[in-house]
């Protein structure tokens, strides 16, 4: 399949333009223009392709090899710079023979069909006027004036406050204000009734936003707990802790009300050892 044919462009037909969809484009585009060096006569010829499917609106189908060894792919020549068929026009009512320059065309390489699918994604309910009235209030009220050079980072101050610890010898770097993290108290503020008067209609009477947030990975159910507790207990009981998972260890001592957070096995093994002294 790789060799089949020789690299460049093979002319395969003539499309409407209004058929080539955004969703048709697959990889970054190139940009095809004449070389009369290598080829005698080049110019003329794209000249004569260029004028012809700008003014028709035209997308030419080609064959397309980049270079040896590499599979043949479809793709588009798409005119560029066709703001000159004005140009062509007015030189055509007076006479003028002179053709403008050709301005290349867009090379945009098409998807094959398998590449193509439909998502099936389920139609979602659409808001009210009143629901959208409401957060347009919001966010008209937390609309602020931003320009980047406003807002420091903060990452770097507190890299330039480390530093400037060490070199002026104090005990703790002076501290550091986040800027970008949001001002609630302003928000809130600024916002006033309308947040609730924009849950009341977005939000069912009585609902609770934090009842579906997802259980935190430390959630686990109470048995599966107590069988990490009891596998810890006979481990350490035939010293043989050391054979346990890092996360059954970590369970045994959060039981215990010890920190295991940044703790490697080795450490939380001797943590374990420590609370059975």
């Amino acid at each position: 399949m790789r060799k089949l044919m020789e690299p460049g462009l093979t002319l395969l037909g003539f499309v409407p333009i209004s058929l080539l969809k955004k969703t048709h484009h697959c990889s970054p585009a190139s940009f095809v223009y004449p070389d009369k060096q290598s080829t005698q006569g080049a110019r003329d010829l794209f000249t004569a392709l260029w004028l012809r499917t700008g003014a028709k609106d035209k997308a030419a189908i080609c064959s397309y090899v980049l270079r040896v060894g590499m599979s043949p792919r479809f793709a588009a020549l798409i005119p560029a710079g066709m703001e000159q068929k004005e140009k062509m026009k007015l030189y055509q009512k007076h006479g003028i023979h002179t053709l403008p320059d050709p301005q290349g065309f867009h090379l945009i390489i098409l998807p094959f069909s398998d590449y193509v699918n439909s998502l099936g994604l389920l139609e979602s309910p659409s808001a009210y006027p009143r629901q959208i009235d409401c957060a347009i209030g919001v966010l008209k009220k937390l609309r602020i004036i931003f320009h980047s050079s406003v807002f420091p980072n903060p990452a770097i101050n507190t890299h330039w406050a480390a530093i400037e610890a060490i070199a002026l010898d104090r005990p703790a770097p002076r501290e550091v204000v986040d800027e970008i993290s949001p001002d609630y108290p302003v928000m809130d503020s600024r916002v006033g009734a309308l947040a609730d008067e924009f849950l009341e209609t977005v939000y069912e009477a009585g609902y609770d936003p934090t009842k579906n947030l997802p259980k935190s990975a430390h959630e686990r159910p109470a048995s599966s707990i107590n069988q990490d507790i009891n596998l810890v207990k006979a481990a350490i009981a035939n010293r043989k802790v050391a054979n346990l998972t890092a996360d059954t260890l970590k369970t045994y001592l959060r039981a215990m009300g010890k920190p295991v957070a940044g703790k490697k096995k080795a450490e939380l093994v001797v943590d374990v050892y420590a609370i059975d002294d």
